[in-house]
């Protein structure tokens, strides 16, 4: 057995290889894609009071999250390292404060498996490197849980500032007020029991810095949010919120939670019953997650039960209210704090198990089959960290083409990204394409708003590799195919109308 001082080295090197696999990918300064541009628009466009109303581009973000980007990007300039830098120190203090936290409740060795997933977890990787808001929820969490398990230590000064300021994290994360509730009821629960003035006086101004921060972020921000007609929409698309019929839906996406937090499953929650491998995967995690949370909940852990069961509580009743989905994926990184503290502690107490039965070696035979799943995961869609849908290279591709009397034509799923990074090219002739089920035919009307030119751009971008050849195909009756430009999921023909 490791020795406790060859232990902290070891988490040492995985906290630093987690930290230092983030700074290369956020380093490399990949195009932002879709989403990402999305967001970013709204920085562009929108003053600082607007960004507390209603985003554009179907996007929802904390106001602190965007307040914060948009001064980053004034003090450093717009571009993908200053609206990237706030997702990549949280994304590495969440590191340290998980790391932290499971050394801290599971000191047997097999605890640091659970680590090294999390430092080499392909998501929590993607969510420290993407300008969106994801790796702050998961800072906001592990700072609740970590201030929760400690709150019998913290002196009464910590107390005060504690319960005073804590709460606000709501403004820069939403999901946090899954657990400020597993946290009030703590800090009630710490009164009651010690009776200690200190400790009453505490809850006092938890409570109303809580209700306060509650109350002034959804009059700010977040009543423009909930209830947003194309998010509700495609949450529910998603499996995010029950549907007509409530069955097994919750154990379902509880499931489905855990193991993307986790990071063995990936995709919304009806990939469940399309792919085996996910279910077995998610089922075996969910276990040793519940198997350790039970753990914790006892004795002088026991906080981290009532957290737990808050986060799950509050978030499954936001759900059926349709306020936020709960459903498996970046949506609900938040879980990943105490999903990966319970890991461990499931790990550890299955090893126990085994060794009572003679099979001590197969808890660490799973959890390192675990930790290869994870590493594979990593390298088999780490192309995604570096590549995605980069029209920001099209673009400069494009202009680097020179001819600036050519049309350029670009596909709706493009229109944001191509807004963002068009720069000199917009003062040629654009043409923004409708939404159609039929390309060729909205590519048909496009070219006519375009002037009929002789040859144009036509800039797509779609996950689908093969789509540009496809495209290429449907439209080769009556175009012939001078250009191919592709980087990523992103591409650009240049055509030629046929005499």
């Amino acid at each position: 057995m490791l020795c406790p001082k060859k232990q902290n080295l070891i988490v040492a090197g995985l906290v630093v290889l987690g930290i230092v696999v983030r700074l290369v990918v956020f380093l490399y300064n990949r195009g932002f894609w879709q989403d990402e541009a999305s967001l970013a628009l709204n920085l562009v466009d929108l003053s600082y009071s607007e960004l507390l109303g209603r985003l554009e581009n179907a996007q929802v973000a904390p106001p602190l999250f965007l307040i914060i980007s948009k001064f980053m990007g004034q003090l450093f300039g717009l571009s993908e390292y200053s609206l990237r830098l706030l997702p990549l120190l949280s994304g590495c203090f969440s590191l340290l404060i998980v790391a932290k936290l499971i050394r801290r409740l599971v000191p047997d060795p097999i605890g640091m498996f659970a680590i090294a997933v999390y430092s080499l977890g392909f998501s929590h990787i993607d969510y420290a490197t993407n300008f969106k808001q994801y790796s702050t929820d998961e800072l906001s969490a592990a700072i609740i849980l970590l201030i929760g398990l400690s709150w019998d230590r913290l002196s009464n000064r910590s107390l005060y500032v504690t319960a005073a300021l804590l709460p606000f994290l709501l403004w820069l994360s939403y999901t946090s007020a899954f657990l400020l509730s597993g946290l009030v009821l703590i800090a009630c629960l710490s009164a009651l029991r010690t009776k200690a003035a200190a400790r009453i006086h505490a809850f006092a101004i938890m409570l109303a810095s809580t209700i306060t921060s509650m109350v002034s972020v959804y009059l700010a921000a977040a009543r423009n949010s909930i209830g947003h007609g194309i998010m509700t929409q495609y949450w529910l698309a998603a499996g995010g919120f029950p549907g007509g019929e409530f069955g097994w839906w919750p154990v379902r996406n509880v499931v489905e939670v855990l193991g993307s937090s986790i990071g063995v499953t990936r995709g919304p929650a009806f990939a469940l019953s399309v792919d085996p491998y996910n279910l077995i995967a998610a089922s075996f995690v969910t276990f040793i997650c519940i198997l350790g949370a039970w753990r914790l909940s006892e004795g002088k852990t026991y906080r981290f039960g009532i957290i737990s069961a808050a986060l799950l509580l509050s978030a499954l009743a936001a759900s059926l209210i349709r306020g936020y989905p709960l459903v498996g994926g970046r949506l609900t990184s938040y879980f990943a704090p105490i999903a990966f503290a319970a890991l461990a502690a499931g790990l550890e107490s299955f090893h126990r198990i085994m060794e009572r039965a003679r099979a001590g070696r197969t808890a660490h035979f799973l959890a390192a089959i675990l930790l290869c799943t994870t590493i594979f995961q990593l390298f088999a869609s780490g192309g995604q960290l570096f590549v995605r849908q980069d029209v920001r290279d099209v673009a400069r591709e494009i202009y680097k083409r020179g001819r600036p009397g050519i049309p350029i034509l670009v596909d709706p799923p493009a229109h944001n990204i191509f807004r963002l990074y068009g720069g000199p090219l917009l003062s040629r002739k654009i043409v923004w394409l409708k939404n159609s089920e039929d390309r060729v035919k909205s590519l048909d009307s496009g070219w006519i708003e375009a002037g009929r030119p002789a040859e144009f751009w036509v800039i797509i971008t779609n996950p689908k590799k093969d789509e540009l050849n496809k495209f290429g195909v449907a439209i080769s009756q009556y175009a012939t195919l001078k250009d191919l430009i592709t980087e990523g999921d992103s591409g650009a023909v240049l055509l030629e109308i046929r005499p």
